[in-house]
Protein backbone atom coordinates (compact mmCIF):
# COMPACT_ATOMS: atom_id res chain seq x y z
CA UNK A 1 0.00 0.00 0.00
CA UNK A 2 2.56 2.47 1.16
CA UNK A 3 5.34 2.33 -1.90
CA UNK A 4 7.14 5.70 -3.39
CA UNK A 5 5.82 7.77 -6.04
CA UNK A 6 2.38 6.63 -6.10
CA UNK A 7 0.21 3.95 -3.51
CA UNK A 8 -1.62 0.74 -3.59
CA UNK A 9 -4.74 2.38 -3.77
CA UNK A 10 -4.03 4.19 -6.63
CA UNK A 11 -2.30 0.69 -8.67
CA UNK A 12 -5.05 -1.35 -8.02
CA UNK A 13 -7.46 1.51 -9.35
CA UNK A 14 -5.42 2.04 -12.66
CA UNK A 15 -4.97 -1.79 -12.83
CA UNK A 16 -8.94 -2.27 -12.57
CA UNK A 17 -9.64 0.68 -15.52
CA UNK A 18 -7.22 -0.33 -17.57
CA UNK A 19 -7.55 -4.55 -17.61
CA UNK A 20 -9.81 -6.22 -20.56
CA UNK A 21 -13.22 -7.25 -19.22
CA UNK A 22 -12.13 -10.72 -19.01
CA UNK A 23 -9.07 -9.86 -16.60
CA UNK A 24 -10.53 -6.93 -14.68
CA UNK A 25 -11.30 -8.94 -11.82
CA UNK A 26 -7.28 -10.59 -10.78
CA UNK A 27 -7.28 -11.55 -7.85
CA UNK A 28 -5.22 -9.03 -5.66
CA UNK A 29 -3.91 -9.17 -1.97
CA UNK A 30 -3.13 -6.20 -0.07
CA UNK A 31 -0.41 -6.83 2.10
CA UNK A 32 0.46 -4.07 4.24
CA UNK A 33 1.29 -2.44 7.47
CA UNK A 34 -1.30 -0.26 7.62
CA UNK A 35 -3.97 -2.11 10.17
CA UNK A 36 -7.43 -1.89 11.00
CA UNK A 37 -10.94 -1.96 9.53
CA UNK A 38 -10.75 1.37 8.00
CA UNK A 39 -8.07 0.63 6.30
CA UNK A 40 -8.86 -2.77 4.85
CA UNK A 41 -12.33 -1.15 3.95
CA UNK A 42 -10.68 1.57 1.89
CA UNK A 43 -8.00 -1.37 0.22
CA UNK A 44 -11.27 -3.54 -0.44
CA UNK A 45 -13.28 -0.67 -1.97
CA UNK A 46 -9.95 0.30 -3.96
CA UNK A 47 -10.19 -2.84 -5.77
CA UNK A 48 -8.06 -5.46 -3.74
CA UNK A 49 -10.21 -9.10 -2.84
CA UNK A 50 -8.13 -9.48 0.47
CA UNK A 51 -6.21 -7.25 2.70
CA UNK A 52 -3.60 -8.69 5.05
CA UNK A 53 -1.87 -7.27 7.66
CA UNK A 54 1.92 -7.48 8.36
CA UNK A 55 3.53 -9.17 9.56
CA UNK A 56 1.46 -11.86 8.17
CA UNK A 57 1.50 -16.00 8.77
CA UNK A 58 2.67 -18.17 6.09
CA UNK A 59 -0.26 -20.33 6.44
CA UNK A 60 -2.93 -17.80 6.02
CA UNK A 61 -1.30 -15.93 2.81
CA UNK A 62 -0.86 -19.12 1.38
CA UNK A 63 -4.84 -20.07 2.54
CA UNK A 64 -5.72 -16.99 0.99
CA UNK A 65 -4.09 -17.15 -2.66
CA UNK A 66 -5.36 -20.52 -1.92
CA UNK A 67 -8.74 -19.29 -2.23
CA UNK A 68 -8.87 -16.61 -4.56
CA UNK A 69 -7.17 -18.96 -7.15
CA UNK A 70 -10.06 -21.41 -6.33
CA UNK A 71 -12.54 -18.70 -6.64
CA UNK A 72 -11.32 -17.47 -9.63
CA UNK A 73 -10.96 -20.70 -11.30
CA UNK A 74 -14.50 -21.54 -10.79
CA UNK A 75 -16.22 -18.24 -11.68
Amino acid sequence: IMMPGTDGYSLIRSIRALAAPDQANIPAIALTAAAGSDQRKRSLDAGFQEHLEKPVEVSRLTRTVLDLSRQRRDA
